[in-house]
């Protein structure tokens, strides 16, 4: 081989390498993340992410709304590379269908459920009573989940019907899309008082928990994550395992999420 044939190979080598380098550069570069998560993680996920994305070079979007919500637009084809459901129910009916789902998801968080009113006046109970209930409906609905599908409204059901007061407040319920909603209705006046996660209760200055469900009320309040994505890309992987690590919990603790 002569001199010059040793210089247009070597040549040529440096060129490929490098274009192998800039093309897996633009690559990592233009991966997209896209999580769908329950509405009740909106502050500390928010905050995850943006630390997140300091650190790489990912760009990540998030979708919040009802669990139940995102889980129909997974089932029909939405694009969402991480889901974070409120409950395990709706985490089931897509792990029903996803191998990736089934094979990836994790429980992440727990959380509490309680009553909250934007009323000063009222004070907090130890003792969700008949009499106490009526007075708190006869002037206002109580904001509150759609039962028939959103998490905390069924948590909130099935505490109600165990604590025997269901019946009592079935007909004066305003049924909203997810808990940031309730939330909503209740620090803007519009209902008086409203059932909630704790968490929500404890990011807003607006409210006061009247009332802690007792956790033997209802089912274990639990969220779970999966991969969602069939192409599991290095990214995505990477930021699912990094919404289990250590600095990540601290966040979800600094929220007042349950983490173990």
């Amino acid at each position: 081989m002569t001199l010059m044939m040793c210089r247009k190979t070597i040549n040529y080598l440096i060129c490929s390498f490098f274009f192998f380098i800039c093309l897996a550069c633009y690559q990592l570069k233009a991966e997209n993340i896209l999580i769908f998560s329950a509405s009740s993680l909106a502050l500390p996920l928010s905050e995850i992410v943006d630390l997140y994305e300091k650190k790489s070079v990912a760009k990540i979007n998030i979708s919040f709304a009802s669990s139940s919500i995102l889980a129909q637009q997974i089932s029909r084809g939405a694009p969402a590379d991480i889901f974070i459901s409120a409950n395990e129910k709706w985490m089931n009916f897509l792990a029903r269908n996803f191998h990736v789902i089934y094979n990836s998801k994790r429980k992440i968080l727990s959380n509490q459920l309680v009553i909250i009113s934007r009323s000063k006046s009222m004070k907090a109970r130890k003792k969700l009573s008949e009499s106490w209930v009526r007075r708190m409906i006869h002037s206002s609905h109580i904001a509150i989940g759609d039962p028939d599908h959103v998490p905390a409204g069924i948590y909130a059901k099935q505490a109600l019907t165990r604590l025997e007061v269901w019946n009592i407040v079935r007909n004066k319920l305003a049924r909203v899309t997810n808990a940031r909603a309730v939330l909503n209705l209740v620090e803007r006046g519009e209902t008086m008082t409203g059932i909630v996660y704790k968490t929500d209760a404890l990011g807003s200055s607006n409210v006061n928990v009247m009332y802690n469900f007792p956790e033997k009320s209802h089912d274990t309040i639990s969220y779970w994550a999966a991969i969602t994505g069939t192409n599991k890309r290095p990214g995505t992987i990477a930021l699912f395992s990094a919404l289990f690590n250590e600095k990540s919990k601290s966040i979800f603790r600094n929220y007042g999420f349950i983490v173990k």
